[in-house]
């Protein structure tokens, strides 16, 4: 979807009420969703790390995932700075957080690999994971695919 026909979009034009323009809203609502992924991700770690019934190959996922799930969150901390930018400037911005998630894909494909234990603690990371993994994707593709009213209207965290 192009950005202008975003912003005219009667669901995005109709919510003139709030505050904020619906630019800086959707930016601002991205950068919420991926860092919701991201930082669940850093606390399924440290929840991993602390707990020693978790099976080898989850603890070699989360090891070798974290410290690009940590880059990405410094990385995209720094965006909230554009979150007062002029309309124009969003699907650039958008696009950037699109490609700094350009590898979303793979820790996706890898934790669907993983075995789930039957433990309840480590089945509940490895489930969370997996939710999390997937949820990223999603927001990457809409991101690639410029589906600006589906990153709008989706609450991911309800995927």
């Amino acid at each position: 979807m192009e950005w202008e026909t975003f912003l005219n979009h009667p669901e995005v034009k109709n919510l003139e009420y709030r505050s904020i323009p619906p630019g800086q809203y959707l930016l601002g609502k991205v950068l919420h969703d991926v860092l919701d992924c991201l930082t669940s991700f850093r606390a399924l770690a440290n929840m991993a790390a602390s707990t020693t019934d978790i099976p080898a190959d989850i603890q070699i996922w989360l090891s070798k995932w974290l410290p690009i799930f940590e880059n990405w969150i410094t990385t995209l901390q720094a965006f909230w700075e554009y979150e007062e930018a002029d309309s124009e400037y969003i699907p650039d911005i958008l696009q950037e957080i699109c490609a700094l998630l350009s590898n979303a894909r793979l820790p996706s494909l890898e934790v669907e690999r993983l075995t789930v234990p039957q433990e309840k603690i480590s089945k509940d990371i490895i489930e969370s994971a997996i939710n999390n993994a997937v949820r990223l994707n999603l927001i990457y593709q809409d991101l690639l695919a410029k589906k600006y009213l589906r990153l709008w209207k989706t609450n991911y965290k309800d995927l």
